[in-house]
């Protein structure tokens, strides 16, 4: 499967709002985690312990 902008910004709203684990977001999105950590973007820097 090809992560389109659409899946990256879910991803990115499941990781930062719904607080899911990699393992989680790989589940709902059916994507491996390995390609999550490829290719959604980082947290942006004082975010990471929200």
């Amino acid at each position: 499967m090809t992560l389109g902008a659409e899946d990256i910004e879910r991803a990115v709203y499941l990781r930062d709002v719904k607080k899911l684990s990699m393992w989680e977001m790989s589940g709902e999105l059916g994507i491996s985690p390995v390609t999550l950590y490829r290719r959604i973007p980082p947290r942006p820097k004082g975010r990471s312990n929200e």
